[in-house]
């Protein structure tokens, strides 16, 4: 098939080429200089534009309307002039929830975005949900935690390059669990969602492997597979909470929303999509991803 996505410099978008490359013909018009011409072919369409924001500082939300909500809109106009009847679109669970959920996150929950990030990704969600309505085309919003695999520059990395230092980790009297998404399930999964393209439902999809990751165990990872010295630091809850507080007040980095991400848990389900596909479980276990990224940090 021929299928374009947008994005592929990313580090998302340049692994999902890599591996429909194998199979199939894959274009990379750039979405900004392109026109419906350009996308007139495709058979399936695949977005992975986006902005997170990860270390970056004084972001603005029309930098976040732009990339998460204005390009969306002007790729679906190209989308349903094309051949294209599949449209696959990243969203993020931020849409829905950006902090904790100690039960299940299904795709019917309520969605509390807080960020310009979760917000303008649940602006374009809300575009194209209401185009499903009238469209005679496929689209299917993915919806991911947190995606990591080898060379992956992001929280996983980032918190492997702080530990790395021999600075020993503080938050360890926390033991969160939460849902994170190996590259190599994700690739499994497009490529059911293409094989069935004609049978799945439109619709939003969470996407994550079948089990939570504990960030103590993340941790505990880098001293067997990546071969750092791990310390590690049991302070009272209360302190931090305390400290959190005064970020709040005083609009300090580290506040009540940055100690909720590093320290509380948010379990989603990713039950639907599995049904979708006919699938039992993934072909990859979360400790399988985790490991082959941590692994790859060394090279």
């Amino acid at each position: 098939m021929k299928i374009y996505i947008t994005g592929a410099t990313g580090y998302l978008g340049k692994y999902i080429k890599e591996s429909l490359g194998e199979n199939h013909e894959i274009f990379t018009p750039d979405l900004r200089n392109a026109s419906a011409a350009d996308f007139a072919q495709a058979d399936v369409i695949i977005n992975c534009i986006g902005k997170t924001g990860d270390g970056e500082k004084n972001v603005s939300y029309d930098s976040y309307l732009a990339s998460n909500y204005n390009s969306v809109v002007k790729l679906y106009d190209f989308f349903e002039k094309s051949e294209a009847s599949l449209l696959i679109h990243f969203s993020s669970i931020a849409a829905v929830e950006e902090l904790m959920s100690d039960n299940d996150l299904n795709e019917d929950a309520p969605c509390n975005p807080i960020s310009a990030y979760g917000i303008t990704k649940r602006k374009a969600e809300e575009f194209l949900i209401e185009k499903m309505s009238s469209a005679n085309k496929k689209i299917i919003i993915l919806r991911p935690t947190r995606i990591h695999g080898p060379q992956d520059k992001g929280t996983i990395f980032q918190l492997f390059n702080f530990l790395k230092k021999g600075i020993p980790y503080p938050f360890a009297s926390f033991n969160n669990i939460r849902s994170f998404l190996a590259i190599d399930n994700l690739i499994f999964l497009i490529n059911g969602i293409i094989a069935k393209k004609e049978v799945i439902k439109s619709g939003i999809y969470n996407v994550n492997d079948d089990q939570g990751l504990s960030t103590l165990e993340i941790i505990d990872s880098f001293g067997e597979y990546g071969g750092i010295k791990i310390r590690k630091m049991f302070i009272p809850k209360f302190l931090f909470t305390g400290m959190a507080k005064i970020g709040d007040a005083i609009k300090l980095p580290f506040n009540s929303s940055t100690l909720g991400k590093i320290t509380q848990s948010r379990i989603v389900s990713n039950d639907k999509i599995k049904t979708a596909l006919e699938v039992n479980q993934l072909p990859f276990t979360a400790k399988d991803g985790l490991i082959k990224t941590v692994k790859s940090f060394n090279n």
